[in-house]
């Protein structure tokens, strides 16, 4: 089973997907939190 350059960009889309979203949706939900409820 040789991998398919195709392979390689679904494998790591999938990996992106699955690691950098739940980081930048943990950093959104970080930075603009204070600024949206209007607490200090």
């Amino acid at each position: 089973m040789s991998a398919q350059p195709r392979d390689t960009v679904a494998i790591a889309g999938s990996a992106h997907r699955h690691i950098i979203r739940p980081i930048q949706l943990r950093c959104l939900d970080a930075v603009p939190a204070a600024p949206a409820t209007g607490d200090p």
